[in-house]
C-alpha cells in the first residue's frame, strides 16, 4: 500500500502525534530531518492499517515549545 499522508510546513525539529477523536494515540512521528515535511504511512504504532474516520494531529516544536492542533479525515 503506497498511500501516505504528508504533514507540511513543519518546524525543523518537531513531534507529530496522531489521535482518534476519542483521544487514543494512534501514532507518533519524530520529525528531525529539517525538510519541513513528514510522511505518515497511515498505520498505527502497532503497524495496523487505520480505519476510515476523523483523526486529530498535534504538532509540538522542539525548539520553541509552540503547539498546533488540527484534524483530518481518512476515507478508504
Amino acid at each position: 500500500n503506497d498511500v501516505q499522508l504528508q504533514f507540511i510546513n513543519l518546524p525543523p525539529l518537531a513531534t507529530v502525534r496522531i489521535y482518534t477523536v476519542a483521544g487514543h494515540l494512534v501514532d507518533l512521528i519524530e520529525h528531525n530531518n529539517g525538510t519541513g515535511t513528514a510522511t505518515w504511512d497511515l498505520r498505527t504504532r502497532f503497524n495496523q492499517q487505520i480505519a476510515s474516520g476523523y483523526y486529530i494531529y498535534h504538532v509540538e516544536d522542539h525548539e520553541t515549545g509552540e503547539k498546533h492542533m488540527g484534524k483530518f479525515a481518512i476515507v478508504h
